[in-house]
């Protein structure tokens, strides 16, 4: 987004919507990072498994309050081997995420 890259955490069961997205982030024009970026980002996480901590990586972290409002949420921990799962509290706790309204349920 105008030279900013920034991590969006949304339930597995919502899709993106871009037009919001924009809105929300004040951008003319919201694009999707290549895979090519994101290994470069995530160096030690294996592909398509990324942990929802963007804010370890320089990211500014924008999670919806649907997210949010569950009890716990579980992820991927940078490997298709490994979960965790922790507090919707702790994660707001260790990462303070942006939250914001980008999603839909689809």
């Amino acid at each position: 987004t105008g030279g900013r890259e920034v991590m969006l955490v949304l339930p597995a069961d919502h899709a993106v919507e871009f037009a919001r997205l924009e809105m929300v982030l004040q951008e003319r024009r919201v694009d999707l990072v290549r895979e090519g970026r994101l290994r470069r980002i995530f160096r030690d996480c294996d592909r398509g498994a990324i942990p929802p901590f963007g804010n370890l990586y320089g990211l500014e972290v924008l999670a919806t309050p649907r997210l949010l409002r569950n009890a716990t949420l579980t992820f991927n921990a940078g490997s298709h081997e490994m979960a965790i799962r922790l507090s919707a509290g702790d994660y707001e706790d260790l990462v303070r995420p942006r939250t914001e309204e980008f999603s839909s349920h689809i």
